[in-house]
């Protein structure tokens, strides 16, 4: 029933400015384009909260098997009766697609073109994998100066962490957090995820908060800038642990 319920909202137009006498208003990102190379949660979930206060969300999937999320369970039908993953209708919303194998020169050049045309490109590859295809903050830099670029991952893609080469998904930040021993007694088994995907949504926010400040630096000092956000400092943050562990 809640699935149906779901495909019936989806006919709906989300997001639209629901009093009248404000909709010749417009949105407050209006006129943002946002190049998105994302999959599965963390970074879908950050840039539909944007394409819902107004930016245009252009969504980079594989050629094939399109964004990880399609495959993902549960599942429901789409309109032509074929199964797309719950996770993907839920953070694709407003959204639209094309798309590229970024490991094919042919798709890294067509991705260096398309990149001037927008205000953010966004990503959440392992780090150092936009790097390998030629499409690293640098590399768009080069061919637009005033972008800003976002990176997703577990660890983070600076510093020099231990772990900054590993996958990760929301339960791994959140149990490396510390967050999984939040009021649990010593002989209590640990509850994985007891906030539902809040390694993946939480850390979405954090980089929807990046993206809103760096436009509007950009907006006083023509600046583009490259955040870096990471699923761990993300959950850390949310787990409001360091008193314990200075005490310790």
């Amino acid at each position: 029933m809640f699935f149906s319920t779901l495909l019936k909202s989806l006919d709906m137009k989300v997001g639209e400015v629901s009093d009248p006498g404000l909709s010749s208003n417009g949105k407050p990102l209006d006129g943002v384009r946002i190049l998105a190379v994302e999959q599965m949660q963390s970074l879908p979930f950050a840039t539909q909260l944007l394409a819902r206060l107004g930016a245009d969300v252009v969504k980079v999937e594989h050629p094939v098997r399109g964004d990880l999320g399609r495959g993902s369970q549960p599942s429901v039908p789409d309109s032509n009766g074929e199964s797309v993953g719950a996770t993907f209708l839920r953070n694709n919303l407003n959204k639209r697609s094309i798309g590229l194998n970024l490991k094919d020169p042919a798709a890294q050049d067509i991705f260096l073109a398309l990149a001037p045309k927008f205000d953010v490109v966004a990503e959440n590859f392992r780090p150092g994998a936009m790097v390998s295809f030629g499409l690293g903050y640098d590399q768009v830099a080069a061919a637009s100066p005033e972008v800003i670029y976002l990176s997703v991952s577990g660890f983070g893609n600076s510093g020099d962490s231990p772990y900054t080469h590993w996958p990760a998904f929301a339960p791994v930040a959140e149990a490396m957090s510390g967050m999984y021993n939040v009021n649990r007694a010593a002989d209590e088994p640990i509850k994985v995820s007891p906030a539902g995907a809040l390694g993946d949504t939480g850390t979405g926010l954090f980089a929807a908060v990046g993206i809103l400040a760096a436009l509007r630096h950009r907006d006083r000092t023509g600046i583009g800038q490259h955040i870096d956000i990471s699923m761990f400092d993300s959950m850390v943050s949310f787990a409001d642990l360091v008193p314990n562990y200075l005490s310790l």
